[in-house]
């Protein structure tokens, strides 16, 4: 029965952190606890769901809680705290499941869901029930949220839009080329292959038919990503449609391979100017071969050695092959190329020309190509047709009046410039005559008012053919200027443009002074050749707003003044500034408005009207003014003509009309009725003029109400600034609000001001809600703020759904590209100059800096304030300790609000639930006063009560020590001992210690304790740092905060001084105390540095952003930055402090010796100890009792045994030993290379310009120059690895033999001599040696570690070698012992075994890591003679004592191929198709996998069920199956069973030894000959053992001491068979080492000598020949077959007796040390 505190602790994590939910139930008395996770769309999971409501069925009253979200929880909260939390919700029933469910449920009810699906099905398209998440709905997989029908309407769409995608091979763009030459947009895109109906539809769309088919053209081609090929429109355009139907078909039917095929070959471009040559192309895809993962020359090389094999290569070989090379000229041999579908050129095969561009080569069912006839409009829709071509011919309902008009476009015939420009300006007198309707002339006027500023002509040719136009502009501008395009089906509007040209024109030659004609000396004028411009226009297209689609425009309309008084007082002062003349306000009599006094020269206007009365009658009046003004006084001929009364009003009133319809004044109480009767029976001329005069002065008159308006406003702006100075101080509490300036979003209102965190929620829903919109919602806003106490704003644009995210983070984001944007920097560099860069620079860091973290911070503040507001709005469920902290929160934003707008960051800490918990405050304070009193009672302060862990201290107990056993020998010290990075024994076991030393050896190898570290502090500048902190704060300085900090630094760094001294040897001490010092040392100097770089120039928060000295600012950075870095740099001495000691041993340290000797001092007895453990192991089979270990050491190599993957695993592993024991030998060559290269040293020498040095003391090759040598000699000294030394001036490396290498390379340093370095150094040594040699010989020392008396045992090592008297694969092989001498070269010692090469070669790993002794090797080589010898009839079996049987149980072992390409055909293969393919089972392809004991009883399918439904833990195999070996050993019998497919299969071939197959390759002995016809390597295989591996004789060697022997592909060198001469030289046993040239003996005609004389002679120290000991035993055992039967030969002593006898003798002689690795190189 579990308690509530157990339930509450497995997932009190998850309580504090709010990581998760978690429910808690009662079953009976029981407690029980669970969580959950919600979805990131905070909704459960249908099997949560249903695990929740089994929780609600077994306790009604359950919860579920989260620390986060729920009260009476908290993440500082100890279990007692969250367990009374729990049963707090649980008692209350608060957050119970029920309600839970309900809020995070996302399933829908069922009127909703029948709803939505008889929606989808309206709309034809699939539903499904399940809630759609990304990422988790998967097409293919039914799971029951969508009926059957729905589930197959889905995969036919899926289908259908698959092979809609898949047929569409390449488009082509249809165009009409009428269209397109007059710069209208159009076309229609036209997939292939196609059909007729399809052709007619895109030919109908843009304009083309049987009337026109001059018209067609195609205009674009367009690849698509299934066939990614690419082809010039030019040829696209040079092909008919059906060609090109033709090749879409051919296309569709390709296959995946021949589309990337048919790509590559296109990009090769051998058969792609044409589409005929595409046709053909199309289907001779097998001409060409393509290699999809080839993707360059290398990929290339790679695939022709590796994959075809073209060269065969020995692996080796391939390290230095140039695969890249070899690809490039395959390439350039292939005529071939990369591309993006891979590698393809021409194999060569013949290209058949299928297709020869005749129309009938041309299948008829590709055949596509005709017109389509024209449709016949009715009239009633002829204008909208001409329109909109593409639209429907359904009826349309009235359009509003809103809707621009179409064009009516003016039709010219004409084909010349010339003879367009007369028809239009026909068209222009036309147009005149037919101006004068009253409606016509109306809508004149308002062209007019819009375009005032253009041209009579033009004026009127846009009011005949677009009389709502606003605003137009040519289809390039449109594009170019404005981002819009012109609509489809649009026509142009036709004016005038001007298109001046200029001419060479003889005219008559002026003085530039008089303006005279030049007269020459002949009395005729001068001419001279000018180039004159001549005025002239032609007819172009242009196309209004309403005609466009694309990037939104600015108000195109003028100000509105109705309404608006104030803008009514600026337009009326506007006029008046018009106004050539006075204007003021009188009372008029009668029904006129106002008047132009041409006497007194000023307008009156009648008083009491309408605001917009009072504006039409001044412009009326100032028409009059400014047209027909004259001088009363001036006699009657000097004053001009005046018009006609008529003219005059008609005049005034369509300027007043035009100017009003301009300002969009209400013009609707205009009537030109008159016009009609004033323009009957006037000139075309006159109309014309008068015209004219009326767009000239409206033009006039608007331009200078736009200029007085515009001064207006700008003073009226410039007041409202000076006002808005004079507001108060803002409200330093006030959270940021942002403000929508515009915005093309729905969701958001122009002028709206929003809260920043509100806004920045908003923004970012909208931001991502527009991600799936093909476009932006540009929004452009305004952040008003107060920073540093003064009130400031920001504006800025974002465009939402351009997924920047939030407000504050598109601005953040905004800012950090243009900062590192290198296009900015360059345009602003070149544009403004490097002062408008750096100014951008700092202004951008400020605002991601500074204002970004004021925002966010803000945000933070106000999403705390909501969720305490909606708590204490929701009051529900709310104890008063919550109220009062949620109240709390509140004030506690209102007062941060206030600091942050002050520029203090610094903030109080928040409150916390747990600070109103009265409860809790009190069981706290209860529990403080328990403590103290607990500490008092103990004689403790409370700290240091609570730092020994609420215990009182303990009494001590002397007679501990005194009682202690005394450590015995072999035990680990107690302290720690120095690691050893460089020990190669493994990680698994501990390594074992040397036993204690004695008394005496103690006091010689003992270390001293490591010394103390002692810390030198260097002065810091308090006030310094104080300056620093004014500069960047608010807050005061707390005195020696400084100081404190940088003790603090240095404090850490002797730490890890004081660990590393424990770590590494004494010798290391003083230099990391060095490093230490300069750590603290410059520490000091940083910091100080640091803090007098910050006090420079305050932040900007602190001295606010007026003025700011932004260079000095940046000055300031730079030097923080460059100070920054060197901190980094010291902070790097603490790592030099951890690897001190650490590394290898430099050859540079003067102690190098004697430090490598050490390290082998401690390596010597460690192989020792590892070995006697092994050994005690074997013998014993455990490791208790071993003298070599202690209890610890035992214990932790028991636990590494026992988690072993090997089947025997033993203490210290064969790969232990033997790296420990190259160590052991890379350790003696490296001292005995340091120890000759002080003996022999090297030599310096001089040469032209210089001199080079070998500086022994610093181990150093230095070359010293007379003058500084130039480039080229730098570069290349540095290329050899010298580097120039100030502190020595010389160009210096490490002095070493590669240093006098690479001083062979440089021609530069060459001695004087003309010897090379190299040589040199090698004449200089063989005098030294000459010297010596002359020197007498000083008496020997004795060998170090020998008795007095004694010779150093000579070092030996050992070899496996042929037998070259084997008679059986048994015997092949020899191990035989070598001993080094002192001439460096080897003699042989004693052969060890003689066996297969597989045993030699176990035997020779052993005996190299110690696991053998030569006397376990000979005794193991002595039971296999005895055994072989009781094998043999007539011999007497060896008695087995009866202490020495082991009992022999019954076993099963389990066998599996090995892995590998090489068993590839042996895997999973029945046993008779594994005999049809000529393989045999052998063992030398299997592994053993498992053994175990076999109990009675089980049979073979017992074990194959066993290991493939219920493996041991111990078994590391795959199941059991086809192709493995189950082997029995049963009774002392073995027999093999093979699993097959049915049943098992015996094998008893799985046990036979296979004997190795001998092949040239592996019997190499490294000497070549050369014959006149090549090089041969030669093999020591006889030509018998040849001729069986399949080799015949090829030829034989001119001297005819060699056969060269081959087999079709290889060929290789054997020995010839010598005929034996009378007394010759019979044997030579072969070379040791590459320099060996001695010979071991010579075997003549005297009598041969018998094996027990040779091993006699070989235990005296004399040396035998190996071919003549085998010949002995090979003489003994022939004897012994010619013995007499049944005569017994004369029992001689046992090998083992003999060996046993040696090993008597040898007792006091010491075991040879192992041979060092130079003399294993020699």
């Amino acid at each position: 029965m579990a308690g509530l505190r157990d339930a509450v602790r497995d997932y009190q994590d998850e309580l504090r952190a709010g990581i998760a939910w978690v429910a808690f139930w009662r079953e009976g008395r029981s407690w029980h606890s669970d969580y959950i996770y919600l979805e990131m769309d905070d909704t459960l999971t249908p099997e949560d769901r249903g695990c929740l409501r089994e929780i609600q069925e077994k306790d009604p009253d359950a919860v579920i809680l989260n620390g986060y979200y729920c009260g009476y929880l908290g993440e500082d909260m100890n279990l007692a705290e969250l367990t009374a939390g729990v049963r707090r919700h649980y008692e209350n029933s608060m957050n119970d499941i029920a309600g839970f469910i309900e809020a995070h449920d996302d399933t829908l009810p069922p009127e909703l869901l029948e709803e939505a699906r008889a929606a989808a099905r309206d709309a034809g398209l699939p539903f499904s029930e399940k809630p759609y998440r990304d990422g988790d709905f998967d097409p293919y997989v039914f799971d029951g949220s969508m009926s059957v029908e729905d589930h197959d309407l889905m995969h036919r769409m899926m289908n259908e839009e698959r092979s809609k995608r898949m047929s569409e091979t390449f488009s082509i763009l249809i165009d009409s080329r009428s269209r397109f030459e007059t710069g209208q947009p159009g076309g229609e895109w036209l997939s292939m292959p196609t059909t007729t109906e399809q052709l007619h539809a895109a030919m109908r769309s843009v304009g083309i038919s049987a009337e026109n088919p001059q018209d067609f053209f195609i205009n674009g081609f367009a690849n698509t990503e299934s066939y990614p090929f690419d082809v010039p429109l030019s040829v696209v355009q040079g092909s008919t449609i059906d060609e090109l139907n033709y090749l879409g078909k051919l296309l569709e039917m390709q296959g995946d391979e021949d589309r990337d095929k048919f790509a590559a070959a296109v990009t090769l471009g051998e058969h792609a100017g044409s589409v005929k040559d595409l046709i053909n192309l199309a289907q001779n895809l097998d001409c060409y071969w393509i290699y999809p993962t080839v993707r360059t020359e290398a990929d290339y090389g790679y695939y022709l050695i590796d994959e075809l094999d073209e060269l065969e290569l020995p692996e080796e070989a391939k390290k230095y092959f140039k695969y890249e090379e070899y690809g490039r000229d395959a390439v350039q041999k292939d005529r071939g190329q990369f591309t993006d579908q891979g590698y393809i050129y021409n194999n060569g095969n013949t290209f058949s020309q299928w297709y020869k561009g005749r129309d009938n080569d041309i299948p008829k069912e590709y055949k596509v190509m005709s017109f389509p006839e024209p449709e016949r409009p009715t009239p009633d829709k002829l204008e909208k047709d001409e329109a909109a071509p593409e639209q429907e011919a359904a009826p349309q309902e009235p359009q509003p009046e809103a809707q621009p008009r179409p064009v009516n476009p003016i039709i010219l015939t004409a084909d010349k410039p010339a003879e367009k420009l007369k028809e239009i300006t026909d068209r222009l007198e036309q147009g005149i005559t037919e101006l004068f309707d009253s409606e016509r002339y109306k809508e004149y006027l308002q062209v007019m008012s819009k375009f005032h500023n253009y041209s009579f002509n033009n004026t009127l040719l846009i009011a005949m053919q677009k009389p709502d136009a606003s605003l137009i502009a040519g289809f390039n501008a449109w594009k170019n200027n404005f981002g819009r395009n012109v609509m489809r089906g649009e026509k142009g509007i036709r004016i005038l443009a001007p298109s001046p040209y200029k001419i060479r024109q003889e005219v008559e030659k002026k003085d530039p002074q008089t303006g005279k004609t030049v007269i020459g000396k002949d009395g005729k004028p001068v001419t001279e050749t000018k180039e004159i411009q001549i005025p002239a226009y032609k007819v172009v297209a242009v196309f209004d707003v309403s005609q466009t689609e694309g990037r939104e425009l600015p108000s195109l309309s003028a100000n509105e003044l109705t309404g608006d008084v104030e803008k009514y007082e600026d337009f009326f002062a506007a006029l008046e500034k018009t106004s050539p003349v006075p204007m003021g306000f009188e009372k008029i009599e009668g029904t006129a408005h106002g008047y132009y006094h041409l006497e007194e020269k000023r307008i009156a206007i009648d008083e009491g009207m309408s605001e917009l009365q009072n504006l039409k009658t001044a412009i009326h009046e100032i028409a009059h003014a400014k047209l027909h003004d004259i001088d009363l006084n001036a006699p009657q001929e000097e004053q001009p003509d005046r018009p006609d009364r008529r003219t005059r009003e008609v005049q005034a009133e369509s300027v007043a009309y035009t100017v009003c319809q301009h300002y969009g004044l209400d013009t609707s109480d205009y009537s030109f009725g008159y016009v009609a009767g004033w323009s009957s029976g006037r000139e075309l001329a006159e109309l014309k003029s008068s015209l004219e005069t009326i767009r000239a002065t409206a033009a006039e008159i608007i331009n200078s109400i736009d200029g007085h308006f515009a001064e207006l406003q700008k003073e009226r702006e410039a007041a409202k600034a000076q006002e808005a100075e004079k507001e108060p101080t803002p409200d330093l509490a006030a959270e940021p609000t942002v403000t929508i300036l515009w915005s093309e979003s729905p969701q958001l209102r122009e002028g709206e001001t929003i809260p920043l965190s509100r806004a920045n929620t908003l923004i970012a829903g909208l931001d991502e809600a527009n991600l799936a919109s093909p476009g932006y919602d540009k929004t452009a806003f305004r952040i008003d703020y107060v920073m540093n106490g003064q009130p400031d704003h920001y504006e800025g644009r974002q465009d939402l759904g351009d997924g920047d995210g939030s407000l504050v983070e598109h601005i953040e984001q905004h800012h950090t590209y243009y900062l590192n944007d290198k296009e900015w920097e360059n345009y602003l560099l070149r544009n403004e100059g490097k002062e408008a860069l750096e100014a951008d620079k700092e202004h951008r860091a400020m605002l991601l800096n500074e204002f970004i973290p004021y925002l966010k911070l803000h945000c933070n503040l106000s999403e705390m304030e909501r969720i305490a507001g909606e708590a204490l709005q929701s009051g529900e469920n709310l104890a008063p300790t919550e109220t009062a902290y949620h109240t709390a929160i509140q004030a506690y934003v209102a007062e941060c609000r206030g600091l942050v707008n002050q520029g203090e960051y610094n903030l109080p800490p928040v409150p916390q639930l747990k600070d109103f918990d009265v409860e809790l405050a009190a069981y706290k304070e209860h529990v403080k006063e328990e403590i103290a009193q607990e500490a008092a009672a103990a004689g403790m302060t409370v700290e240091e009560y609570a730092a020994n862990g609420y215990e009182p201290y303990a009494a001590p107990e002397p007679e501990a020590a005194q009682n202690a056993e005394p450590q015995k020998p072999g035990e680990p010290e107690a302290q720690e001992k120095p690691q050893e990075p460089e020990s190669p024994v493994s990680e698994k076991a501990d390594t074992p210690e040397p036993a204690e030393p004695t008394t005496s050896e103690a006091a010689q190898t003992s270390t001293p304790e490591p010394t103390e570290t002692t810390v030198t502090y260097y002065p810091i500048n308090e006030n310094a740092a104080r300056r620093a902190k004014e500069a960047i704060s608010f807050s005061d300085y707390k005195p020696g905060s400084a100081t404190a900090e940088y003790r603090h630094y240095v404090d850490e760094a002797a730490e890890i001084a004081a660990r590393q001294k424990k770590r590494v040897d004494p010798s290391f001490h003083e230099k990391i105390d060095g490093l230490l010092d300069a750590y603290a040392r410059k520490l000091a100097a940083n910091m100080n540095k640091g803090y007098e770089i910050t006090a420079r120039v305050p932040s900007i928060m602190i001295a606010g952003g007026s003025n700011f000295p932004v260079r000095k600012k940046e000055k300031q950075n730079a030097a923080a930055d460059k100070n920054m870095q060197e901190f980094t740099e010291i902070q790097g001495l603490l790592d030099k402090i951890r690897s001190t000691g650490m590394g290898g041993i430099s050859a540079d340290d003067p102690n190098a010796v004697s430090k490598l000797e050490s390290k082998l001092a401690k390596l010597e007895p460690l192989q020792e100890t590892m070995k006697a453990v092994n050994a005690y192991y074997r013998k014993n089979k455990t490791l208790d009792g071993c003298p070599h270990l202690s209890p610890e050491q035992i214990e932790k190599l028991k636990a590494s045994m026992s988690g072993s993957y090997r089947a025997n695993p033993k203490p210290f592993e064969s790969y232990q030993l033997s790296n420990n024991n190259a160590e052991i030998r890379r350790l003696k060559n490296r001292i005995t290379a340091l120890t000759r290269r002080k003996e022999l040293g090297y030599v310096g020498w001089e040469f032209d310009g210089g001199r080079v040095e070998a500086n022994t003391a610093d181990n150093r090759l230095q070359i010293f120059f007379d003058e500084k040598p130039d480039k080229e000699i730098r570069e290349e000294l540095k290329g050899n690895g010298f580097r120039y030394a100030p502190s020595t001036e010389a160009w210096q490396r490490q002095l070493n033999d590669n240093a006098i290498y690479a001083a062979d390379c440089i021609k530069c340093i060459q001695p004087l001599t003309g010897e090379r370095p190299t040589e040199l150094q090698k004449r200089a040594r063989q005098e030294a040696a000459a010297e010596r040699t002359a020197a007498p010989e000083p008496p020997q020392e004795e060998a170090k570690g020998a008795e007095p008396g004694e010779t150093a045992t000579p070092e030996t090592f050992y070899k496996v070698r042929q037998n070259p008297y084997s008679d059986s694969p048994e015997n092949s092989y020899l191990l035989q012992e070598y001993v080094a001498q002192d001439n460096g070269m080897a003699k042989l010692g004693d052969i060890l075994y003689t066996g297969t090469p597989e045993k030699c070669r176990e035997l020779l790993g052993k005996l190299e890591t110690g696991e053998l002794t030569q006397g376990d090797v000979k005794d193991l080589y002595a039971k296999a003679q005895e055994a072989q010898t009781a094998a043999e009839p007539g011999q007497d079996a060896p008695e087995q004592t009866a202490d020495k049987k082991e009992p022999d149980k019954d076993t099963f072992s389990i066998y599996q191929l090995k892995d590998g390409d090489g068993m590839r055909d042996y895997h999973f293969e029945p046993y008779d198709r594994l005999k049809a393919a000529g393989l045999s089972v052998e063992a030398a392809n299997y592994d053993r996998i498992y053994t175990a004991e076999l109990t009675p009883g089980t049979s073979l399918e017992d074990i194959y069920t066993r290991f493939n439904i219920d493996h041991p833990k111990d078994f590391r195999g795959h199941s059991l199956s086809v192709s493995d070996i189950v082997v029995l050993h049963q009774n002392g019998e073995n027999t093999t069973h093979y699993v097959d497919s049915f049943g098992y299969k015996e094998v008893p071939e799985f046990l036979q030894e296979q004997t190795p197959q001998l092949t040239p390759d592996s019997r190499m002995t490294g000497e070549q000959i050369r014959t006149p016809r090549g090089s041969f390597s030669v093999t020591d295989m006889t030509a018998e053992q040849m001729r069986e591996a399949g080799y015949g004789l090829h030829h034989t060697s001119e001297d005819g001491k060699y056969l060269i022997m081959g087999n079709g592909t290889q060929a290789f060198a054997v020995a010839a068979e010598q005929p034996e001469k009378a007394n010759p030289l019979k044997h030579v046993e072969d070379t040791i080492e590459q320099n060996d040239n001695s010979f071991d003996g010579i075997i003549n005609n005297t009598p041969t000598p018998t094996a027990d004389e040779l091993e006699a002679k070989a235990r005296s120290g004399g040396q035998i020949s190996l071919a003549e000991y085998a010949a002995a035993l090979k003489a003994e055992k022939e004897q012994g077959k010619k013995a007499e039967p049944g005569k017994k030969p004369e029992k001689k002593p046992s090998i083992r007796a003999q060996l046993k006898a040696d090993k008597e003798r040898a007792a006091q002689k010491k075991q040879a040390r192992s041979k060092s690795q130079d003399l294993e190189r020699s």
